[in-house]
């Protein structure tokens, strides 16, 4: 059965701060009879239950976010659809996300944390991010500790996800693998330099390549907005503002 998705006949968003930090987004839908989605930043957060909700609750961001509501029939209101539809809901060029295949090479309670610059030149030790190598979720036999010739190709132990299943070739014997996605935001406009450093239950570690990302966030909303004069003659009215240091918005 086909999936109704678009983002046509939607107008009128606009975002506005909510009494608990986070921000109002409403809008208006000439989609009759679909519900709708909610992607920040190229990804699925947020869906109404009904075809009459014109209103989502968005919490206070650290970073600048770009929003997009589609709208969808009700049987798929709950499935992401960023990847089939890249065109529509592409990731904007100020998020970063770095994919780290889960091999055997990660221990059993390594961590992941993705390191940034801010844009200055120097990587900052405080992550961005962080994320367990092996979650709950996820087992970990590595080569030789599971049930020999039972996965793909006769091997065993390496507890694959399957052909099809995850990043082709990505794994040890180029076979596919899980990936563990690293996403920050990254507020600073310009060059960022940004590593995945491993980090062992010891307290040790080790670091990735250092990679460069180019971002251009939009820029941070006004703050006290104040009319400070008015022109009757050529009917002009002058806005003071000051830009917000601090508050992340849509």
């Amino acid at each position: 059965m086909s999936t109704t998705f678009t983002t046509d006949n939607i107008d009128r968003l606009s975002a506005r701060p909510s009494s608990d930090g986070g921000w109002e987004i409403s809008f208006r839908s000439g989609n009759a009879g679909l519900c709708h989605q909610l992607y920040v930043n190229g990804k699925l957060v947020d869906w109404t239950d009904t075809a009459e909700q014109r209103r989502f609750l968005l919490k206070a961001a650290d970073a600048p976010c770009e929003v997009v509501i589609a709208a969808i029939d009700r049987d798929h209101r709950g499935t992401d659809m960023s990847e089939a539809h890249a065109d529509l809901l592409a990731r904007p060029d100020f998020v970063s996300v770095i994919s780290v295949p889960r091999t055997s090479w990660l221990g059993a309670f390594d961590r992941l944390a993705l390191l940034g610059d801010h844009a200055t030149g120097q990587i900052d030790p405080l992550p961005l991010t962080v994320r367990n190598a092996w979650p709950g979720y996820a087992e970990r036999w590595p080569w030789g500790r599971g049930p020999f010739g039972r996965e793909s190709s006769g091997m065993g132990g390496l507890k694959m996800p399957g052909v099809g299943m995850g990043a082709f070739g990505a794994g040890e014997f180029g076979m596919d693998a899980d990936l563990v996605h690293l996403e920050a935001a990254l507020p600073q406009t310009g060059q960022h330099q940004l590593l995945v450093r491993t980090i062992r239950p010891d307290g040790g570690y080790a670091d990735s390549e250092v990679l460069t990302l180019t971002a251009a966030p939009p820029p941070q909303p006004p703050t006290n907005l104040t009319a400070t004069a008015y022109e009757h003659a050529t009917d002009t009215l002058t806005l003071e503002w000051e830009l917000s240091a601090d508050d992340g918005a849509p």
